[in-house]
């Protein structure tokens, strides 16, 4: 007797759970709208490559000030990275290599000009903050512990057809 009533507290409770609603679900749906066709379905791995307008920026008024300018000044995507990078390394002939970088990239790509033709570069640069002279070779900076900035990317871009570009670039 006592299985049955143990058996029928699991049931119970199985129905009782199962009945819940599913969040989660109810979570998705509300955050994306259902889609008309099936060419408007997004995969999840397609939505982390989706960029997610930022609520915050430096200068909040700026998109709509520009919305009626041309597409080569309103289209202007402009990034600054940082980095920071520090190496220690015990060398197998007893030297040690030390250093601690500061440094980071700088990237310009411009809009359209005519539909056509478009614009861009990328600054690097590393810089010393750590760098004893006689721990030398992390890699991080040139020889002689020395900070360096180079041009890494310059290219062009013409736009053939719509999805179809001829990339120029050194």
């Amino acid at each position: 007797m006592r299985e049955w009533i143990n058996l029928g507290a699991v049931v119970l409770v199985m129905v009782l759970w199962g009945s819940a609603p599913v969040l989660a679900q109810e979570y998705i749906r509300d955050v994306e709208p259902i889609p008309e066709s099936i060419d408007q379905v997004v995969t999840p791995f397609e939505q982390t490559f989706r960029e997610k307008p930022s609520p915050l920026g430096l200068f909040p008024g700026l998109r709509e000030k520009l919305k009626d300018t041309p597409p080569f000044l309103r289209d202007t995507k402009l990034d600054l990275n940082f980095r920071t990078y520090y190496f220690y390394r015990d060398q197998y002939d007893d030297s040690k290599s030390e250093g601690w970088a500061l440094g980071g990239s700088l990237s310009y790509r411009s809009g359209w000009f005519l539909d056509h033709f478009g614009l861009g570069a990328v600054l690097y640069t590393s810089q010393p903050l750590y760098a004893p002279d006689d721990r030398d070779g992390t890699g991080l900076l040139k020889p002689g512990q020395h900070g360096y900035t180079v041009v890494g990317q310059l290219y062009g871009r013409v736009k053939l057809i719509e999805d179809n570009f001829i990339n120029l670039y050194r």
